[in-house]
């Protein structure tokens, strides 16, 4: 969790220089309203902040999204809710410049909380979506763009 740590400390602060920004780690998280995949600007504080690092890294890095939601609501619901987030965010990373064929989206449900809890006390901290970074050395950008889908439940 340090990089959520720091990350919610980014959010509001300028942007490191070019070399500082290389050096932080993630997953960089943010959390979500019930019931909701919508973008707030705080979000794309965060996301910027993940647009600044990953922008000095090489393309042949995966950006991997993987979205989670609370338990209220059927688990199909659920899952697509987060979905629903992950592709948010995919789709402000494209927006901002970063190729579709280098992100990789995932969505959990309520499969991987980031909390438990006896009750909803958790139920915040598991409305999320991490991005991180992933090395694919067997796959240049090329091949990525090409490449057979992966047979996953969980892709979105």
């Amino acid at each position: 969790m340090r990089g959520t740590i720091l990350l919610h400390a980014l959010a509001s602060a300028p942007l490191f220089a070019a070399a500082q920004a290389t050096a932080m780690t993630g997953p960089f998280t943010i959390f979500f309203d019930a019931g909701s995949s919508r973008i707030t600007r705080q979000h794309a504080g965060i996301l910027d902040n993940f647009l600044a690092v990953i922008r000095h890294h090489p393309d042949n890095l995966t950006v991997v999204i993987e979205a989670g939601a609370d338990r209220v609501g059927t688990p199909e619901s659920n899952r697509r809710l987060s979905c629903a987030r992950g592709r948010a965010v995919a789709r402000y990373l494209v927006e901002h410049g970063v190729r579709s064929a280098r992100i990789e989206v995932h969505g959990y449900g309520e499969d991987r909380p980031l909390a438990d809890g006896p009750d909803e006390s958790a139920d915040p901290q598991n409305r999320y979506v991490a991005m991180f970074e992933r090395e694919d050395p067997l796959y240049s950008p090329e091949d990525r763009d090409n490449a057979p889908p992966a047979v996953d439940r969980t892709r979105c």
